[in-house]
C-alpha cells in the first residue's frame, strides 16, 4: 500500500480528518491544513510478507496509520492518535461506521502524565535548546586544536597562536614532546634546535588532535604548552550540533522568534503549554478535548508576549497540578490491551466481510428507474429545505436505453457543505450511511442498502459550483444526445461483465479507459451544448 494507492481507492479508509492547527482552533491565515486518518490494508497484503505500517505524502503533512498500528499506539496512549479520534465532528472528513466502535474514553490512562506532559518536557528542552542555539552563534569557520593551545609564561598563560607570532614561528616547525605526569601538557621545541625531525604542532588545517616528535634528549625545550582537550571536544559538538541547526531549521518560523525578541521557539511553546493542559483536562475529566477554548491566551504564547522565564515558571506550576490530578484520578493505570486486541480483530474481520466483492449484474433499462430517482430528490427536498438547490440524476439509469447496474446515482446540489454537515442527522434517518468525503474533496457520499442488503442508491452530494458536477453532467447529457455511443458503452459493459461477471471492483476497472476517454470527449462538447439551468 502507498499513499497514492489509498488517495487513488479510498475504500480502504476507516477515517480521515483534519489535524493540528486547524483542528485546534489555533490556525492562522497562513497555516497548512494538515490530515491524518486510519486505513486498513487490503486482505492480499495482510496475508503477505510485508507490512506497511503507515503511508504519507511527500511534505508528511497527509499521514495515514493502519489499523493495527493505530490500535498498537492507542494502547501506548500516543497524544497523536487520541486527538485523531477526538476532532470536533467539523474536522472530520470520512468515518467509516466502524470507528463508531473506537470510544477514546475506554483507552484513557495514567500513561497519559508521561505520553502528553512527559512529551511536553522534551518541548521545553526543544525550546530551551533554541533559546542557546540563537544566543550562541559559530562562526563557518572551524576553529582548530591551535585555538585551545595554551604556553606557560611566568605565573600564567598566553595563547599559542600569539606565542608564535611573538617568536616568529609557524606550527609546522615546532614539534611536540609529552610532559609525563601532566595530562594534556608537552614540551615544546623548534626546528633550529631539534632539527628537521619534528613534524608540526598538528598534521594539518583538518587536524583534530595535536601530534607528537621524535625529539633526541638532552635539548632543552622552550616551553611548555598545555593542550585544553576538553574545551576543543565541547566546542567540536557545539559547532557541529549550531550548524546542522541551521541547516534543517524552519526559516519562516526561526524569523518569526527573531520577529518577536525573545530568543525561544514560541510556536514550540505554544503547544507545551497546550499539551500540559490536554495532560491536566484527561486526569480531570476523562476527555480528549482537541479543539482549545484557551485559543487567546495560547496565541499570545506564539506571539513572543511572554518572557521565557515567565513560561518555564507556568509550565513548573502546571506540572504540580497535574501531578496532583493524576494522584487523585481514578484512571486505570494503562489501557487494556485485550480490548484493544478484541476490537482490532472485530474491525479487520467486518471490515473485509463488508467490502468483499459482489457479483456484477447488469440489467436492461428499466422506465421506472427516473421516477425512483425523483422520488428520492422529493424525500430530500423535504427534509434539507432550502439548502438544497436541485438533484441531478447521473450515472447509467440516466440514461435511456443503456442497460446498467440496478443503482440510482443521484448529485444532490446544496448551497452549503458546512450547513449539510450539520443536517446529516436528516440524511441518516432516511437510512442512508454518511460517509463523508469518502476520498473525493467537496463531496459527501451516502450510499442506502434495501433491507435485504442490496445497494440501491447512491448520493453524491456537492456544493453548487463544485468541478465534479460538470464533468457527471457532460457525461450523462453527452450519452443522451450521442445514441451510438450509448450502444458502444453498453457493448463495453458486457465485456467487461464477461470478463469478471463475479469482482465488481475489477469489472469498474475493466472499463475505466473506455470511461476516461469517453468523459474527455463529454467535456469537449458540453462547452458547446449545455443546457440552461
Amino acid at each position: 500500500m502507498t499513499f497514492e494507492q489509498l488517495i487513488r481507492e479510498p475504500k480502504h479508509l476507516l477515517l480521515k480528518s483534519i489535524s493540528g492547527s486547524r483542528a485546534y482552533n489555533l490556525a492562522l491565515p497562513a497555516s497548512d491544513t494538515d490530515i491524518k486518518g486510519i486505513f486498513v490494508l487490503p486482505q492480499k497484503e495482510l496475508y503477505g510478507l510485508s507490512y506497511t505500517d503507515q503511508v504519507a505524502n511527500e511534505s508528511n503533512d497527509e499521514t495515514f496509520f493502519e489499523v493495527g498500528k493505530f490500535i498498537g499506539l492507542l494502547c501506548k496512549n500516543n497524544p497523536n492518535i487520541l486527538e485523531l479520534i477526538s476532532v470536533p465532528e467539523s474536522c472530520v472528513l470520512f468515518r467509516h461506521p466502524l470507528m463508531e466502535l473506537v470510544r477514546p474514553e475506554d483507552f484513557l490512562s495514567r500513561m497519559c502524565l508521561d505520553t502528553f506532559a512527559g512529551y511536553a518536557k522534551t518541548q521545553i528542552k526543544k525550546a530551551r535548546g533554541l533559546n542557546k542555539k540563537i544566543n550562541q552563534s559559530f562562526e563557518k569557520e572551524r576553529k582548530t586544536p591551535l585555538d585551545f593551545c595554551y604556553m606557560v609564561r611566568g605565573n600564567g598563560t598566553v595563547s599559542l597562536q600569539e606565542w608564535l607570532r611573538e617568536n616568529g614561528f609557524l606550527q609546522a616547525e615546532c614539534g611536540l614532546v609529552k610532559l609525563e605526569q601532566f595530562r594534556d601538557s608537552y614540551l615544546l621545541y623548534h626546528r633550529d634546535q631539534a632539527g628537521d625531525e619534528v613534524r608540526g604542532i598538528v598534521s594539518g588545517p583538518l587536524a583534530n588532535e595535536v601530534q607528537l616528535s621524535p625529539v633526541a634528549k638532552g635539548i632543552a625545550a622552550l616551553g611548555i604548552m598545555y593542550f585544553n582537550r576538553d574545551a576543543y571536544s565541547l566546542y567540536c559538538r557545539e559547532y557541529q550540533e549550531y550548524w546542522e541547526w541551521v541547516e534543517k531549521r524552519n526559516e519562516a518560523r526561526y524569523q518569526n522568534t527573531l520577529s518577536h525578541g525573545k530568543n525561544y521557539d514560541s510556536k514550540n511553546m505554544m503547544h507545551t503549554i497546550r499539551l500540559l493542559n490536554m495532560a491536566e483536562e484527561i486526569a480531570l475529566y476523562r476527555r480528549v478535548i482537541v479543539y482549545r477554548e484557551d485559543r487567546d491566551f495560547l496565541l499570545r504564547i506564539r506571539a513572543g508576549e511572554f518572557e521565557y522565564e515567565e513560561l518555564i515558571d507556568m509550565v513548573e506550576e502546571k506540572m504540580l497540578k497535574i501531578e496532583e490530578a493524576y494522584a487523585k484520578s481514578d484512571l486505570p493505570d494503562a489501557p487494556d490491551a485485550r480490548l484493544g486486541e478484541k476490537l482490532l480483530v472485530r474491525i479487520r474481520e467486518e471490515f473485509y466481510h463488508s467490502s468483499m466483492v459482489h457479483a456484477v449484474s447488469i440489467e436492461p433499462y428499466q422506465p421506472e428507474w427516473p421516477a425512483r430517482a425523483g422520488k428520492v430528490a422529493d424525500q430530500l427536498a423535504e427534509v434539507l429545505g432550502g439548502n438544497l438547490i436541485r438533484v441531478e440524476h447521473i450515472g447509467s439509469t440516466s440514461v435511456p436505453g443503456l442497460s446498467a447496474k440496478p443503482v440510482i446515482d443521484l448529485i444532490p446540489i446544496v448551497r452549503s457543505l458546512e450547513q449539510l454537515d450539520q443536517q446529516q442527522h436528516l440524511i441518516k434517518a432516511l437510512g442512508y450511511e454518511w460517509r463523508g468525503a469518502f476520498g473525493i474533496g467537496g463531496r459527501r457520499f451516502c450510499p442506502l442498502d434495501s433491507p435485504s442488503g442490496e445497494r440501491v442508491v447512491h448520493l453524491h452530494f456537492y456544493q453548487e459550483g463544485a468541478a465534479n458536477i460538470l464533468r457527471h453532467l457532460a457525461f450523462r447529457d453527452y450519452l443522451r444526445a450521442h445514441p451510438q455511443i450509448v450502444k458502444e458503452y453498453e457493448a463495453e459493459k458486457r465485456r467487461a461483465a464477461l470478463l469478471h461477471p463475479a469482482d465488481s471492483l475489477a469489472y469498474n476497472d475493466e472499463k475505466a479507459a473506455w470511461v476516461q476517454k469517453h468523459e474527455k470527449d463529454a467535456l469537449e462538447w458540453y462547452k458547446n451544448n449545455a443546457p440552461a439551468i
